[in-house]
């Protein structure tokens, strides 16, 4: 599982509420390149293992929100040096905070709110951090790269480039395709293809780039709701490549 980078299992039905849920942790520990782990909106009980400690300090997203995890917040969490998003709230955590949750510098969005209180199950964080992790995939930069801080986050520099500078600011790998099949080839019919090709996915890539934004806004209440992001990308992807 060394190559394993992103694991969700959000939204289904999994889990008994029960002692053992989680005991699937500590065979995750060998996913050494891991970056996003989310099990949110399911039924998972028990305690939440000290080995989390142990996975991947590549992880950047831990979604545990909306399950019956109890007990304490394993205070090896901190080890996790390069989260980025912590979502755990909608618990039955009991104890204290432990304080290596505020040691984490790469940090950008923490919720502990709402432990056990059984409210409305909140998707705010969920979409936002999806809505980062596509930013992320298409552009080829993290939120923690030089080229941010506090005037220049990775929002606002996609924001700023739609949709007339998109090729400048998305991850060059997506145009190397291409690239290669222009220089390949002087038939005519190959480079219009090619050509064709390549503005139908350009096109494609800003209406994703799109939802991202709409995703990551700073605001919870301006951003948008998971079933309109679901929709939305159906669209994209049938416009663009058929049903």
């Amino acid at each position: 599982m060394h190559n394993l980078r992103s694991l969700s299992f959000s939204r289904n039905y999994l889990g008994t509420g029960e002692t053992n849920d989680l005991n699937f942790l500590p065979s995750l520990t060998n996913a050494t390149n891991l970056f996003l782990f989310a099990i949110n909106v399911n039924n998972f009980g028990g305690v939440l293992p000290d080995s989390i400690r142990n996975f991947s300090t590549n992880l950047r997203i831990l979604a545990l929100d909306n399950n019956k995890i109890t007990g304490n917040i394993p205070s090896g969490i901190g080890s996790l040096i390069n989260l980025e998003g912590i979502y755990l709230w909608n618990n039955e955590f009991t104890g204290e905070i432990p304080p290596d949750l505020g040691t984490f510098h790469q940090l950008q969005e923490l919720s502990l709110s709402e432990y056990g209180m059984g409210n409305e199950v909140s998707t705010c964080g969920d979409v936002y951090s999806y809505g980062i992790l596509l930013l992320e995939l298409f552009t080829g930069k993290r939120p923690t790269d030089d080229l941010f801080s506090d005037k220049l986050s990775l929002h606002n520099f996609v924001k700023l480039a739609l949709p007339e500078q998109i090729e400048g600011i998305a991850d060059p790998a997506l145009f190397k395709q291409r690239e290669r099949a222009v220089a390949s080839s002087s038939d005519p019919i190959i480079l219009q293809h090619s050509s064709s090709s390549g503005q139908r996915n350009l096109e494609c890539l800003i209406s994703v780039l799109k939802v991202g934004i709409a995703c990551s806004e700073e605001l919870p209440r301006d951003r948008m709701a998971i079933n309109d992001v679901v929709a939305q990308l159906h669209v994209i992807r049938n416009l663009h490549f058929g049903g």
